[in-house]
C-alpha cells in the first residue's frame, strides 16, 4: 500500500525511529521520503532543513541529507525565481503562465500545489510570501 501524506517533524527517541530514504516521486517529479510502508511528501522547508541544517528527523523517521540518497542531484540553498508570462491580446484574450527560472533554464510551473521544483537534476525550494 502506498500512502502519501504531508510531512511534519516529530520529536521521538532515537531508538524508536525507523529509517526513510529520499527518492524522486510523482507525476510532477518531486523529492519524497520512502519508508517501509509509505511514500511521504515532506514540505520543501523540511527537505531544505534536512539538506542544509542537519535536520535528521522527519515525520518520525530518521533521514540522511537528501544529497546522500540522491547523489546525482544538486540542491539549491536559494529559492527559484518565479515570474508570470502573459501572452495574447486584450481583444483575443490573455493567457497567463507561471515560469520558474534558474540560470539559463526556464520551465512552466504546472502544479501550484507544490513548494519544490526539479529542473533537470537540480532541486529548488519555492517560497510563497503571504
Amino acid at each position: 500500500m502506498n500512502v502519501i501524506k504531508s510531512g511534519q517533524q516529530m520529536s521521538e527517541d532515537r531508538e524508536s525511529l525507523q529509517t526513510g530514504r529520499w527518492v524522486v516521486s510523482g507525476a510532477f517529479p518531486k523529492i519524497a521520503l520512502a519508508t517501509d510502508d509509505a511514500v511521504l511528501e515532506p514540505s520543501g522547508l523540511l527537505i531544505w532543513e534536512a539538506e542544509f541544517e542537519a535536520n535528521r528527523r522527519i515525520d518520525g523517521y530518521q533521514v540522511s541529507q537528501p544529497s546522500v540518497d540522491l547523489p546525482d542531484f544538486q540542491f539549491s540553498r536559494f529559492p527559484i525565481d518565479l515570474s508570470i508570462c502573459l501572452t495574447g491580446t486584450t481583444s483575443t484574450g490573455l493567457n497567463a503562465r507561471i515560469l520558474a527560472s534558474a540560470g539559463s533554464h526556464s520551465v512552466e510551473v504546472l502544479s501550484s500545489n507544490s513548494d519544490q521544483l526539479i529542473i533537470g537534476s537540480a532541486w529548488y525550494p519555492i517560497v510563497a510570501s503571504p
